[in-house]
């Protein structure tokens, strides 16, 4: 780009950082100075005066796919806008290393036409006038992206002319056309203009590279991982549902294997989707066009296409789709529906109030029977035998090689945002892991790959603060137990600490770089971290002031087991993860811990003198009510059920686990070290349920017009329950466990439950009654006798579904 250009990108970024594009850029983006004409506002971004700077005869251009070269460009128009990109090669010295989430790749933002390979390469686009207020918007961030070997060395808005011509397979080089698409685009990080037509909306932004790759006069074979298509519809909420259905699938296929994108309205009818596609899924099309339905059906038994479609109108084509009767509810009104999926899995979901029976060419396989709930290993049928058979999803093998399934049940996304019946969404949300399951077997009964995703890298640890003279003290008290290679040894996880962080050292479970950079952090390595969120919440005097943040680490616990002894007095530091690949729960149990669950760990200490010293088992009730508390006092969460349960748990209702909490500590001369670990699911509502799923549930109960209750996240909840759990350790050293307790009770599930006992001390069985909890703790049970008797975590577990008091089996 010469210098001119980037005179404009810096004058384009001063005004975004003012939330305004003006029209008064360099005329080499085809934008008149004069700012009489507002074209385009969102309330982000304005446009003045847009107009083609040239006409381009594109006749002896060559067209991106076959659709291209049958249309002539309609010219452009507000929502028809054509752009010019001139690039050249970038040579291996010229490249600078920019992460894939934070680019914004050209095609997120409209679709290519044609192409030239002259002394430089060219590409027309087309978009719409907000997807050219998207480019220049992310060319301002030095983010537009291309591919991985071009520099853009200008763009234009043009009028083009002419035809552009079809592919000659037999006279092309196979370097003419370099890889301008193959980019896996992620919404998050793209310019959010509120567009439908930008990539938070649209995330196809995929790969057509092979279309004029090629090697010998014959096509090469695609090299890119197979892509997994969702389409929704031509609702504006198309982008909520895909959104839904991502995640669901993100957790049934291997997505080292596919990459699953939004197929827009727009795309379906004119994007070339087909070659590279392994699977088309269908969701919440309850009405499709013609021209839709052929395309589709082209797919299948043109392309040998595999469609998964969940109650969707193009059903029919494949099937006789039976309405089911014997229902009470309307037509179109989703039931919930429980069946057998295996031994280990009953799935409770919506279903549709249709059947389907076979019709056509092609031999059919029940997965999911109408009349029985029990899953049926799926047996070949001939047409003649399945006449009469009812099923809620269908698998049709077509004659081609095609293969569609067909689904009453809504498998692909959690229902449970749809509903307004507290009993109705315990059941779905219940229900998930399930749920998950068999759109798991319905993907691999379609020869889908299920397996496991290879476990993510390690990433380094990055020291975080906000006051300067806490990262001194911190510091020096680990510099003093630094080796010669600035490692801090432990048996379990060595620290290595460094000033910056240099690419080749090494990240493993038992070596970990801390960078203790002085200065901005990249926010590529802070993925599931909310910074300014942090913060923001966090007020407290003592801990969580120092943040040791990693993306993937395999738990936080061990961190803290080099320094815990020598750390200053006061001061508690909180390692935090994005994910971890080994969560460790109470009694050795693995705690799931995808991106958008609070997962972090913390060390304490305590003299034993002290209150809560001399009764160390109140600490994890008091973190676990710092959780709860924490959040139930935010503003419009007052009356969120979240409960604790005895002795660690964290719950929704009775129901549903949301987290926990583990404590380790040891006894070294008169003062006791613990250290706190604790994972709460924030925002990630698969596989199970999480805190937002609940919020979203109250906002949906609330009453017209009333502002609903923002969505947390984990980095807020995390510093939310330190500034908490500092105000609880001082109330408990002040008052005492008894003043405590009336805040633990208020929360806690147990209060006057009768349980069953079951003793190891040859008393048999007996009935009791719930109390409270005992001076040091435990849980405090009256027998039916009278007698009073504590029921410690170790000793006895308290299984509170099934109102009893067990023994553990030894």
């Amino acid at each position: 780009m010469n210098s001119y250009s980037r005179a404009c990108c810096q004058q384009c970024l001063w005004r975004i950082y003012r939330r305004k594009i003006c029209g008064n850029l360099d005329p080499l983006c085809g934008i008149a100075h004069s700012l009489s004409n507002l074209e385009f506002d969102d309330g982000f971004i304005q446009v003045y005066n847009l107009q083609a700077l040239k006409e381009v005869n594109l006749s002896s251009w060559t067209c991106y796919s076959s659709s291209s070269a049958k249309s002539k460009p309609n010219g452009n128009s507000l929502q028809n806008m054509y752009v010019l990109f001139e690039t050249s090669h970038l040579e291996e010295s010229e490249m600078t290393e920019t992460h894939p989430d934070l680019r914004v790749h050209v095609l997120s933002l409209g679709h290519p036409v044609a192409w030239r390979n002259d002394d430089h390469f060219d590409v027309v686009v087309s978009c719409s006038l907000s997807g050219l207020a998207g480019m220049i918007d992310a060319l301002g961030q030095n983010r537009l992206h291309l591919g991985e070997k071009l520099k853009l060395k200008g763009f234009a808005t043009i009028q083009p002319s002419g035809l552009p011509q079809p592919v000659d397979e037999g006279h092309h080089d196979p370097e003419a056309c370099p890889d301008v698409t193959a980019v896996n685009i992620t919404d998050k990080k793209s310019s959010k203009l509120g567009n439908a037509d930008l990539p938070r909306t649209s995330e196809f932004g995929q790969s057509f590279e092979n279309q004029q790759q090629f090697s010998g006069g014959s096509r090469k074979k695609a090299t890119k991982p197979p892509n997994i298509l969702v389409y929704c519809g031509a609702e504006d909420t198309s982008a909520l549902t895909f959104a839904s259905v991502k995640a669901s699938l993100s957790l049934c296929v291997n997505t080292d294997v596919y990459i699953i994108y939004h197929l827009t309205h727009a795309q379906m009818l004119s994007a070339p989707w087909v070659e590279n596609t392994a699977l088309l899924l269908l969701s919440s099309c309850h009405s499709l066009t013609t021209e839709v339905e052929q395309k589709i059906e082209d797919f299948v038994s043109r392309n040998c296409g595999s469609l998964l479609s969940f109650d969707t109108a193009i059903e029919s084509h494949f099937a006789d789709k039976i309405l089911v009767t014997n229902t009470d509810a309307a037509r179109d009104e989703r039931q919930l529906y429980t069946f057998q999926l295996n031994e280990d899995h009953t799935v409770t979901c919506l279903r549709g109030n249709s059947c389907y029976s076979r019709n056509g060419d092609g031999v059919a396989e029940i997965l999911v029977p109408a009349e029985d709930s029990n899953m049926v290993k799926g047996s070949n049928q001939t047409s003649a035998d399945d006449a009469n058979t009812k099923a809620l999803i269908l698998k049709i093998n077509i004659p081609n090689g095609g293969v569609v399934v067909l689904s009453q049940l809504i498998l692909e996304t959690d229902s449970s945002g749809s509903t307004l019946d507290s009993s109705a969404f315990v059941a779905l949300k219940s229900s998930n892991t399930a749920r998950l399951a068999a759109l798991k077997y319905v993907l691999d009964s379609m020869g889908m790959n299920v397996s496991p995703c290879a476990t993510p890298d390690l990433t380094p640890c990055w020291l975080l603060t906000q006051k300067q003279d806490v990262r001194r003290k911190f510091l020096s008290s680990v510099h003093r137990k630094l080796d010669q290679a600035s490692v801090l040894q432990s048996n379990t996880m060595s620290l290595k600490f460094l000033e910056n962080f240099e690419a080749p050292t090494p990240v493993s479970s038992d070596l970990l770089p801390v960078i203790t950079a002085d200065g901005g952090v990249d926010q590529r390595w802070l993925e599931g971290f909310a910074e300014r969120d942090y913060w923001r919440h966090l007020e407290t005097t003592k801990l969580g002031q120092i943040v040791l943040y990693t993306d993937v680490i395999s738990s936080t616990m061990p961190l803290f087991d080099g320094m815990v002894f020598s750390l200053p007095h006061g001061l508690s530091p909180v390692a935090i993860a994005g994910r971890q690949t080994s969560g460790r729960g109470r009694g050795g149990n693995m705690w799931l811990s995808p991106l958008g669950c609070a997962m972090f760990t913390f060390p304490l200490s305590f003299e034993m003198d002290t209150k809560i010293g001399q009764r160390i088992s109140f600490l994890q009730h008091l973190v676990a009510t710092a959780v709860v508390h924490g959040i139930r006092t935010l503003p419009g969460c007052q009356d969120l059920d979240l409960r604790l349960k005895w002795p660690n748990d964290i719950y929704y209702g009775k129901e549903m686990k949301l987290g926990g909490v583990i404590v380790t500590a040891t006894v070294m001369g008169s003062s006791i070290y613990a250290t706190i670990g604790c994972g709460v699911n924030v925002a990630n509502s698969d596989p199970t349920i999480c805190i937002n799923d609940i919020i979203e549930l109250s906002n949906r109960s609330r009453q017209c017009g009333a502002e609903p209750v923002p969505l947390l996240t984990p980095a807020g909840v995390i510093a939310r329950t330190l500034m908490t759990l500092e105000r609880l350790l001082a109330q408990f050293e002040r008052y005492g466990h008894t003043a405590f307790c009336e805040t633990y009770y208020k929360y806690w599930l147990h209060g006057g439950i009768q349980v069953r006992l079951n003793l190891s001390t040859g008393e048999g069985q007996g009935h009791g009654k719930v109390i409270g909890l005992d001076e040091f703790g435990f849980l405090l049970v009256q027998k039916s006798s009278g007698e009073f008797i504590s029921v410690q975590p170790d000793g006895n577990s308290f299984d509170m579904m099934q109102n009893l008091v067990y023994c553990k089996q030894r």
